[in-house]
């Protein structure tokens, strides 16, 4: 069992609650969102130690929500990011466009590679967060021990699907970067 844990449920617990002597419950609700319990451990909210973005080929979009969220939790060694992809150009870097978006905003993506999400990869993760909901009901399908734990990379912007920008123009580039530094920076509070 992990340092922290978290569970999503519609109404307290309190047996839930004994079966964890010196660990503190905390409630609140965020609509239109179910009501949430956060264990906590120590007084510290839960920790996420292993995020997994994950998109299709695993060089534009997965890799750019990576690299960001690594920048955003600077200082953060006990959290390991990284990515993945469900139909992964293995081996490869990240795509020359987004590449040049990452570099224009003071990111370096050149130590990227390419990776399949295999069932192994997906299952060590504490967190997973996809960019399409297709990307979402794959996952479940094929490796349903991960389904509570998987989640829309926009979640706390209204449920925002991100565009595979791959094969077009730079401005797609841009609006999916855009999207992506946005929906990272919504889930910074949640792994704090």
């Amino acid at each position: 069992m992990s340092n922290a844990i978290k569970c999503l449920l519609t109404k307290p617990s309190r047996r839930r609650a004994a079966a964890w002597p010196g660990v503190r419950l905390s409630w609140f609700r965020r609509p239109p969102n179910p009501l949430f319990i956060f264990v906590k451990i120590r007084d510290r909210p839960y920790v996420f130690r292993k995020i997994l973005f994950v998109c299709v080929g695993n060089i534009c979009r997965s890799p750019t929500a990576e690299l960001l969220m690594r920048r955003r939790l600077q200082g953060r060694s006990n959290v390991e990011v990284s990515s993945a992809g469900l139909q992964a150009l293995v081996g490869r870097p990240v795509d020359p466009q987004a590449a040049t978006l990452l570099r224009e905003n003071g990111i370096d993506p050149d130590s990227h590679v390419a990776r399949q999400a295999t069932p192994s990869v997906l299952v060590a993760a504490d967190l997973v967060l996809v960019m399409e909901q297709s990307h979402h009901a794959r996952i479940v399908r094929e490796v349903p021990q991960v389904s509570g734990k998987t989640f829309l990379l926009g979640k706390w912007r209204g449920q925002q699907e991100i565009p595979d920008p791959y094969r077009q123009h730079r401005e797609a580039f841009q609006h999916v970067y855009r999207l992506i530094d946005d929906c990272v920076d919504s889930w910074v509070p949640y792994i704090r």
